[in-house]
């Protein structure tokens, strides 16, 4: 059983993969200094998996894979910085996304501020 099973919304908010990387990003734990380090950051962020487990091996597969083979002087003078933003984006996917119950902030919109959504079918004032 799970929460959306007795309730009609979620206890917290889910956060875009976007917005997470941003303040991801503003705290540090992603290296703001790797060449492309957002674009890569929501890229695997954003892709579907089947559970947590996959998506853990999946970032840090395809992260590494990127700066490795389109970055390989990043990869190997910030090698580290890789692994500490891989980390990172693995601690956002698991407290963001939930494959096993098919929830995610496309399932539960932020409305606030209509930054993913125009509201409601016809809108409002």
């Amino acid at each position: 059983m799970d929460c959306v099973d007795c309730h009609s919304r979620p206890a917290h908010g889910y956060v875009s993969p976007d917005r997470s990387v941003d303040r991801a990003l503003l705290a540090g734990s992603i290296d703001r200094s790797l060449p492309f380090a957002k674009q890569q950051s929501v890229t695997v962020l954003s892709k579907d998996y089947k559970s947590t487990p996959q998506a853990e091996q999946a970032i840090a597969a395809d992260f590494n894979a990127y700066y490795r083979t389109r970055q390989p002087s990043i990869y190997a003078s910030k090698k580290a910085s890789i692994d500490l933003s891989v980390a990172a984006l693995q601690q956002i996917f698991r407290t963001t996304r939930f494959p096993e119950m098919s929830v995610d902030w496309r399932t539960h919109k932020d409305n606030a501020g209509h930054r993913y959504s125009l509201g409601g079918v016809g809108g409002h004032g």
